[in-house]
């Protein structure tokens, strides 16, 4: 898999090729288009009760979708985020396992990635950030492409 971030720092866009076989898993509605030929499945983030409470309190979506390659030829797909901003690419694994993020910053991640909700606590949501945050972790080396707009 090959990416690039284009049109930093307000108005960014992932480009990401896809070889032959390989997969992506994006937040729904971060697909700005695709090219013929790859295959989109939406399903629930973890479940009905994980994805409700993601939803209810962390301000992600119920679903996601995974993009997958089944052709014989580099395909190219195009996420962004919905609202104006930059996106940022991190490498999960070894040294960094973990990521904190904060609702509707999550737009997609490789195979390799785990999503889940973290309790943030009653000050959090005192602060008006929300109860929960969403919880990215590596099974192995992967990546995850997130969003955000100020400093």
């Amino acid at each position: 898999m090959n990416y690039e971030i284009r049109y930093k720092p307000a108005f960014a866009a992932i480009f990401i090729t896809l070889e032959p076989g390989e997969r992506i898993t994006a937040e729904a509605g971060a697909m700005a288009s695709m090219d013929a030929g790859l295959t989109m499945t939406t399903q629930l983030m973890g479940g009905f009760i994980p994805a409700l409470l993601r939803r209810l309190f962390g301000g992600e979506s119920l679903f996601t979708n995974t993009f997958i390659n089944r052709t014989s030829e580099r395909k190219t797909l195009v996420l962004s985020q919905e609202m104006i901003g930059d996106i940022e690419v991190l490498q999960l694994g070894g040294d960094q396992a973990a990521l904190c993020l904060e609702g509707g910053a999550y737009i997609a991640s490789t195979s390799r990635i785990a999503i889940s909700t973290r309790w943030a606590g009653f000050n959090s949501w005192l602060a008006g950030e929300g109860l929960f945050k969403l919880l990215v972790k590596s099974k192995g080396q992967g990546l995850v492409f997130f969003g955000g707009y100020g400093g």
